[in-house]
């Protein structure tokens, strides 16, 4: 459980919500975090807090994925803990230019596509699906070495890899849907409708908030 005063509640998950025996639940107030986020509670109840060998029958908000769970500012005062010592001045250093900042970070503006390196995705099917391999769409003879050059040049800066199936049998094939550009360059999109994306075992986990990208940061650095 983390200290933080700055929140007016404290907060614990429902995991430990059952560990303490499932107290009852009553409505719990609204709140908010940071960037004016609404949380979603199940209820506050009490629950029997210790400090120091002294015992407080305490108010605690209960939420299903609490991470950090919170010593808040009710509790504090209840305990009278000592809080940290106010900051009364900042001292700033001289800001960076935008030359410098790109200078610095060169790679993220070199004008290309970036990439992942040395990272591997696993895509998972459902268990019952079968490859699905169609054909190449037929395509306007007008645009046949626009689409070529555009291949090579995807080939050129490793975005796609060139396959023989003559060495690597191929199990899945998408035909392409290739957009033609007033510059008169074409882009190449894969249309996975029709072969992977139905059978796809698509992956529910929720994208996770700013303050809990920002609190998992602050773990890492301690």
């Amino acid at each position: 459980m983390d200290w933080d005063p700055g929140s007016a509640y404290s907060i614990i998950n429902t995991t430990l919500w059952k560990k303490l025996g499932s107290p009852s639940l009553q409505p719990a107030p609204k709140l908010k975090a940071y960037g004016n986020t609404n949380l979603k509670t199940k209820g506050i109840t009490k629950v029997t807090v210790e400090v120091d060998g002294l015992q407080k029958l305490l108010p605690v908000v209960v939420m299903k994925n609490a991470k950090p769970m919170l010593f808040g500012l009710h509790w504090s005062e209840v305990f009278e803990m000592e809080f940290p010592k106010p900051v009364y001045s900042i001292k700033t250093s001289t800001p960076m230019t935008l030359k410098q900042i790109l200078d610095k970070h060169v790679q993220l503006f070199d004008g290309k596509l970036g990439k992942v390196n040395n990272y591997y995705v696993n895509i998972h099917v459902k268990p019952e699906a079968e490859p699905i391999h169609l054909p190449a769409r037929p395509i306007k003879f007008s645009m046949k070495k626009n689409i070529e050059r555009e291949l090579d040049r995807l080939i050129s800066e490793g975005i796609v890899e060139k396959v023989d199936p003559n060495i690597t049998p191929i199990e899945w094939a998408t035909p392409t849907v290739n957009i033609l550009k007033s510059t008169g360059e074409v882009r190449i999109c894969g249309d996975y409708r029709t072969t992977l994306n139905p059978v796809l075992i698509k992956h529910l986990h929720p994208v996770p908030i700013f303050d809990q990208l920002r609190q998992n940061l602050a773990n890492e650095s301690d």
